[in-house]
């Protein structure tokens, strides 16, 4: 078995599947940035100078008028606790003010990384991309982009039938908050279209907050010891068909390769979901995705190129025709988890631990 990563991505490959990764080593440079704003076709004030300036300029303001308020008022005149507001309130709006800026740096920096190797490999590369437009490359169909969110894509890499990028959905205008995490995936073209198969990571569930709503489907058992890391589901009707695809051999190099991810078969796409705060800007990670998504699709190319649905009544003139009867294509996901409900239920349960140390504490010496 390939030694697995942290992240549950292991294994090799004789050729990378999108390039040399190496290039992804040396640090951006100030030229690199201004270049990344271009390409990207960024305004001027989301470049490097002006978030820097901005920053600036905000963090003196905070503390030229803390300054005239302190000196107008007079130290003396004011409490205690006036005097530590007045100290520890531009302090810490200053310290937030930083902190944006640091996170939106590092973010900007690993996002130039991945340019880069774009750039280098003669990949495409997109700064970011919200599902809506007439684009192909935010044409998803898998339980992880569903329609009822804003599914916005960051730093996307596309190369010969394969996107690697992350993904962050967001409830629409009107639609209630959402708890929805990042994520990234790889998506990678099937040679025929296949039924809309979900396999569960038990360790590293990905897809836990995108609504995964069963419908039709079916819950499957896996051969050996398959069941203790992932859970295979297949529209009813499918089962055959799934276990076809998902062989034995074909579990051992995802455990081997891809331990700590969820697959999906949507249409003609294999969709790789890995962990979330996978680090693709870094050579080692990329390196190990590459090899991940390159044997995968080796193996599902090889399991699915010779599927043909059965339940489809195709005309005698297409006789070598693809396409999945109506019950074994894609299902939606649910709404996914209302932030609402989220924060009614933990205040609840706050409500009950309260009570539950009031009762034991304190009534019964009352």
């Amino acid at each position: 078995m390939a030694d697995l990563s942290p992240n549950g991505i292991g294994g090799a490959t004789d050729a990378p599947l999108l390039g040399d990764a190496t290039v992804l080593d040396a640090a951006p440079t100030l030229g690199e940035m201004r270049e990344y704003r271009r390409d990207a076709a960024l305004p001027w004030y989301g470049g490097l100078p002006a978030v820097a300036a901005g920053t600036l300029l905000g963090t003196a303001v905070i503390l030229a008028a803390t300054a005239l308020v302190a000196r107008a008022a007079g130290p003396g005149d004011l409490p205690l606790v006036a005097r530590l507001a007045l100290l520890l309130a531009p302090l810490s709006w200053s310290a937030l003010l930083l902190g944006g800026f640091a996170w939106w740096l590092r973010w900007r920096l690993r996002d130039v990384r991945l340019w880069r190797f774009a750039r280098a490999n003669g990949l495409g590369f997109v700064h970011r991309s919200a599902s809506g437009a007439r684009d192909w490359r935010i044409a998803r169909t898998g339980l992880g982009f569903p329609k009822h969110l804003i599914n916005t894509e960051h730093a996307a890499l596309s190369g010969d039938g394969i996107v690697l990028a992350r993904n962050r959905p967001t409830a629409k205008p009107g639609g209630g908050a959402q708890l929805r995490r990042p994520f990234a995936f790889a998506q990678v073209d099937l040679p025929r279209e296949v039924p809309h198969i979900v396999l569960r990571n038990r360790r590293s569930r990905v897809l836990a907050l995108a609504g995964l709503g069963l419908g039709n489907r079916v819950v499957l058992g896996l051969e050996g010891d398959f069941d203790r890391h992932f859970t295979l589901l297949c529209p009813a009707g499918y089962e055959r068909d799934a276990l076809e695809i998902f062989t034995p051999d074909v579990m051992a190099a995802l455990i081997d390769v891809a331990g700590g991810c969820e697959v999906e078969l949507v249409d003609d796409r294999l969709l790789l979901y890995f962990p979330v705060g996978l680090p693709l800007w870094r050579t080692e990670t990329m390196d190990r995705v590459q090899a991940a998504a390159a044997l995968l699709r080796d193996r599902f190319g090889r399991q699915t190129r010779g599927y043909r649905d059965e339940r489809v009544s195709l005309p005698r003139r297409t006789p070598a025709a693809g396409g999945i009867a109506l019950q074994g294509r894609r299902t939606t996901s649910g709404t996914g988890v209302p932030a609402a409900a989220a924060v009614a239920t933990a205040a609840v349960l706050l409500l009950s631990a309260v009570v539950t140390v009031l009762s034991v504490l304190v009534l019964p010496g009352s």
